[in-house]
């Protein structure tokens, strides 16, 4: 998939262990900007439930406002991924809209959830 925002706005999700500081840690995972507009992230299963994505989307969209200019930042999540769709709301994504069969996995038709977050204005009107 080729953007002119790939290298940007895309990033691996990494577990240091704190008691090897010097050791290459392993990837849990990715977050990142498709085409500099639509957030995607995952997660492997084992890593699920510890706050490890929460964390990331708390250090990736802070970054995100500040080196885009974009006004709004969307998803396109399976409904039946229900963490998915309530990480995205804890940060203040809304929804936007619902369609069906809109891509196709192993698992067959998938249906999608739009979300959508605004960019946030600080005091001094700039992030």
């Amino acid at each position: 998939m080729n953007s002119r925002y790939n290298g940007i706005t895309d990033f691996v999700i990494t577990l240091q262990d704190p008691r090897d500081p010097n050791e290459t840690p392993p990837t849990i995972g990715q977050i990142g900007c498709w085409n500099g507009e639509e957030i995607g992230f995952m997660l492997s299963r084992s890593h699920w439930g510890n706050g490890y994505m929460a964390e990331a989307m708390g250090v990736f969209l802070p970054y995100f406002w500040g080196l885009q200019s974009f006004d709004a930042i969307t998803a396109d999540v399976d409904p039946r991924n229900e963490a998915c769709l309530k990480l995205l709301r804890r940060f203040g994504f809304q929804e936007t809209g619902f369609a069906e069969n809109t891509f196709e996995t192993q698992l067959g038709w998938c249906d999608s959830v739009y979300l959508r977050l605004e960019r946030p204005q600080t005091s001094d009107g700039e992030w």
